[in-house]
C-alpha cells in the first residue's frame, strides 16, 4: 500500500473468513509518514501572448496533498529562444499563471515549471515552448480577389 508523503493516517482492521467481515476495530493511533521532495511538477504548461507585448504562462496548480513537505513552491523559469534564462520562485501554491512583459512579437520562449519544497526538488522539469502575442500588422503583395 502507498502512502503519501507528510500526511497523517488512522487505521481500522476487518477481518474477514468463511463465516463472512468482522466488524471494524478501533482506529490505531495516529500514523504520521515524513516528508518529501515533490513527486512530479505541474501539468499542462502552456505560454501564448495576448497581445504583442506580452506572453501569459500557465499551468495547473498542485492540490495541498501532492506538496509533500511545508515550504512548497513553484520554480518557473523562460528565456527567448536566443536569450538568457529568468527565474522566479512563487510560493503561494494556487497561483497558475504568470505574465512576462515587455515581449518582442510573436517571438519563441523556451519555458519550465518545477516544484520543490523544504525536502529538496521536484523531478526534472520537460519543456515547453510558448509565444508572445503577434503585433496584427499584415503586408500584403498583390493580394486580389
Amino acid at each position: 500500500m502507498y502512502l503519501s508523503p507528510w500526511v497523517e493516517y488512522k487505521f481500522r482492521v476487518i477481518a474477514v473468513n468463511g463465516v463472512g467481515p468482522s466488524l471494524p476495530s478501533n482506529n490505531t493511533d495516529v500514523y504520521a509518514t515524513n516528508p518529501a521532495p515533490p513527486h512530479h511538477n505541474p501539468s499542462n504548461l502552456k505560454g501564448a501572448g495576448t497581445d504583442p507585448t506580452n506572453m501569459i504562462i500557465t499551468w495547473d496548480a498542485m492540490p495541498p496533498e501532492e506538496h509533500n513537505a511545508p515550504g512548497f513552491m513553484y520554480i518557473l523559469c523562460y528565456k527567448p529562444v536566443r536569450g538568457e534564462w529568468k527565474c522566479t520562485y512563487i510560493r503561494d501554491w494556487l497561483v497558475s499563471q504568470w505574465i512576462v512583459e515587455p515581449t518582442e512579437p510573436f517571438q519563441a520562449y523556451a519555458i519550465t515549471i518545477m516544484t520543490a519544497n523544504k525536502e529538496g526538488g521536484g523531478p526534472t522539469p520537460v519543456t515547453a515552448v510558448g509565444y508572445s502575442g503577434e503585433d496584427g500588422t499584415f503586408n500584403s503583395v498583390n493580394f486580389r480577389y
